[in-house]
């Protein structure tokens, strides 16, 4: 006879250890495509910035800088997600390439290491709406 039915508990625990694994997979299955199409969004709203804006390449290219369309999809080691690194770029980027006039600082004063995590998306957002308001402005 078992002892104690630890073999029932080993069973139970053993199928419960392997519904949580696919579930991990299937979250990280949707985490991927989301990210694709994060960073599909992304490049279709650069290629809609340079034609309807008329930027020419150079002005582009420091938007794609500043704004990647390459989502990683995960966080890296200190913390800094895809989200965080963006929102720190493009008020880098609002604080220097597309600063009002006279407003331009040096990018090497802005930089402070890396920023905290992001609560919510209306950061990023926010940028977004100045830099579309400063490109419509030029």
């Amino acid at each position: 006879a078992p002892i104690n039915e630890l073999d029932l508990l080993l069973e139970i625990s053993l199928d419960r250890i392997n519904t949580l694994a696919d579930q991990g997979e299937e979250v990280v299955k949707q985490l991927h495509t989301a990210a694709c199409a994060l960073s599909a969004s992304t490049r279709l709203l650069h290629l809609i910035f340079k034609l309807g804006f008329g930027l020419d390449d150079a002005m582009a290219e420091v938007l794609q800088d500043h704004w990647p369309c390459v989502v990683v999809d995960g966080i890296a080691q200190d913390g800094q997600g895809w989200e965080e690194m963006v929102e720190a770029s493009l008020g880098l980027l609002l604080k220097t390439a597309l600063a009002k006039d006279g407003a331009k600082k040096d990018a090497q004063h802005l930089l402070q290491g890396p920023p905290p995590p992001l609560k919510d998306l209306n950061k990023i957002r926010k940028h977004i709406e100045n830099i579309v308001k400063r490109l419509s402005d030029r």
